[in-house]
Formats: structure tokens, sequence, C-alpha cells
């Protein structure tokens, strides 16, 4: 089980996109394009009942058009990146040194995608594959693969336990022990699954994503460059009357 690696793509692009045998509905639905009352209030009520998989989308897709927000989870995520990270030994002999050489080696991957690990501050969690290095006599983790938050599947009746989406099994997997790498945030009290900052700012987004398309609109309708002409012939006096009556009626 370490020497393989098992949250692969499969036939259904990534993991499956269906939980409790029902695919997920309608073209869209799956990015922030959906994010309008109709749809983000069924994303929300589906995630706590055991299918996240579109509000997960959601929550991805507003790290990419709320600038403001994808700005807040990145200064948190940099704030830890940026930190220096050591392990100290536990004495000066050559066993202590040899043992806190051995553990900076482990947790090296760890170091280095500290930023995917984080993507639990906006999601409430992160799952990140450990890739081991088995030919060597002692195997090693020798690197972490994230796993997109929307391949894993919450049961309703189990609100804090994590499974892996498959082609065969509608509940889903098990994360294999050893294997994988979870961490949990709680921005707020609640499951799993309302822990993470994009539940609370998801509200905020819908009122700017709607302002946004305003002005855009706006500006496509009105915002075009004037242009002036002349009359050169008195006699189509009476046309540009006509049409100022049509525009401007008393």
């Amino acid at each position: 089980m370490l020497k393989t690696t098992i949250a692969t793509p499969t036939t259904t692009g990534g993991a499956p996109d269906h939980c409790f045998g029902q695919p997920r509905a309608g073209p869209g639905a799956a990015g922030p394009h959906a994010a309008g009352p109709h749809a983000a209030g069924p994303h929300a009520a589906q995630a706590v009942n055991g299918d996240a998989g579109a509000y997960l989308r959601l929550a991805e897709g507003m790290e990419e058009k709320y600038l403001h927000y994808g700005s807040e989870l990145s200064t948190r995520k940099r704030a830890l990146v940026g930190l220096e990270l050591y392990v100290e030994p536990a004495g000066d002999d050559a066993v202590s040194q040899r043992a806190t050489e051995r553990v900076e080696q482990a947790l090296a991957p760890i170091k280095e995608n500290l930023f995917d690990i984080l993507d639990a501050i906006g999601k409430g969690f992160s799952v990140n594959e450990i890739d081991g290095e088995t030919s060597a006599k002692q195997w090693m983790p020798a690197g972490l693969s994230y796993l997109q938050p929307y391949w894993l599947q919450i049961r309703r009746e189990e609100p804090e336990t994590l499974y892996l989406r498959t082609d065969t099994n509608t509940y889903g997997d098990a994360l294999a022990p050893y294997k994988f790498i979870t961490h949990k945030i709680k921005a707020k009290s609640g499951v799993l699954i309302r822990g993470g900052l994009a539940r609370m700012a998801c509200g905020a987004f819908l009122f700017s994503n709607y302002a946004i398309k305003d002005w855009a609109t706006f500006a496509e309708a009105y915002g075009r460059p004037l242009r002036v002409g002349t009359l050169a012939d008195p006699a189509e006096q009476k046309l540009l009357n006509t049409l100022a009556d049509h525009f401007h009626p008393e």
C-alpha cells in the first residue's frame, strides 16, 4: 500500500463527481459562475448533508474570483510558510544527532508542501498523499501529492471523517493508514465542512460578484465612445427632427 499512489485520476475525471449515486447537477455547478443565491444555498446545504463536491468547487473558485478573500487566505498561508522549521536534538551525542537528521529528512516534504496543507484554512480540511521512497532498506517520505478537496467525501452520518471518492464505492473508501496527511482547521464551531473561512465568506462573495457584474453590464451598455455627425443637406433636418421626437418625446 505504501509503494503505490492511491488517489489518481479515474475514468470519471479526477475522482468521481457523484455522491449517494447522484451526479452533480447542472452545467457550471462546479465553479464560481454558479455562485448565485439559487445555487450557493443548495451547495451549502448539500455539503452538510454529505455531498460537498459542488460547495468545495465554489470555495476554490472564490479564491480565484474574489480577490480580497484570496489575498486574506494567501496572507495566512504565507505567514506560516515563511517560518523557519527546525528540529532540536535531544542530546549532544552522535545517536541524537543522527536521529535529528532522520526526522528532518522525514519532515522535508511537509516543509515543501506546507502551502498546500494550509488549504484547510479556507475549506476546513486538506489531504495530501505521502509518496514514499521504498528503494532503500530505510523507507522514507519522498514527497506529498495534493488531493483536490472534491476528490474526498464526507458521509452524512460521519461528519468529521473523510473518505476517498472512487468509481466502485458510492460512499467512498476509507483513507489508508500511514498514507495520507490530513489537516483540519476550525475557524468556527460546528461540523468539519462548516469550519473553513469559505463558508463565512460565501455571502460577501455573492454580493461582490453581483456588483461587479452590474458595473460590467453598465460599462458595456453606456461606456461606448460618442459619435458626432453633421447634416450636409438642410433638407435632412426633417429626418433629424423626427428622430429627436422619437427618442425625446415631449
